[in-house]
């Protein structure tokens, strides 16, 4: 509980909030000697691992922005009057 001498600091939900968790834990107190060797042990690991959060996160941001790209090239050339043939 909240009350307790050494309450929990941490709260997280899923293993991507418990890994971020400790990715972030950086000056925050530690509550036991497992949180504190989790941080220190498993941090190179959860860093490699959450770069593969990033790249996905990266690709889903590109192929957004490329089919908004293509949607605003159509809008803008149907508002001039289309493509012009020649």
């Amino acid at each position: 509980s909240a009350f307790a001498k050494n309450p929990k600091f941490q709260v997280y939900f899923t293993f991507e909030g418990w890994m971020l968790s400790n990715l972030t834990a950086g000056m925050s107190p530690v509550s036991n000697i497992g949180d504190a060797v989790t941080q220190v042990a498993l941090a190179g690991l959860f860093r490699f691992i959450s770069l593969f959060y990033l790249n996905d996160f990266w690709r889903i941001i590109r192929s957004h922005d490329d089919n908004n790209g293509k949607d605003t090239n159509e809008k803008s050339e149907q508002t001039k009057g289309g493509p012009k043939a020649d």
